[in-house]
């Protein structure tokens, strides 16, 4: 699942507590250059006290389309 935060400029800005999803989108952000990771892609983790990572990513909205439904098989 994933819960959007904000959303400006064609860029989206959300987290995700679905470990699958994590995996797809920092394996699409460690592909991308130094430059683009320093202000996209992953920006922070949190652990929640019941012991699940959420993640927090700002990734380009029509990326972001293709990766979900590259991962829910669509």
């Amino acid at each position: 699942m994933i819960i959007n935060c904000k959303e400006r400029f064609g860029y989206t800005y959300f987290y995700t507590t679905d470990p699958q999803l994590q995996t797809i989108f920092l394996a699409y952000c460690e592909g991308r250059g130094f430059w683009w990771n320093a202000f996209l892609g992953w920006r922070k983790s949190v652990i929640l006290n019941y012991g699940v990572e959420q993640m927090f990513f700002l990734i380009p909205t029509k990326k972001l389309k293709i990766l979900y439904s590259l991962a829910k098989g669509e």
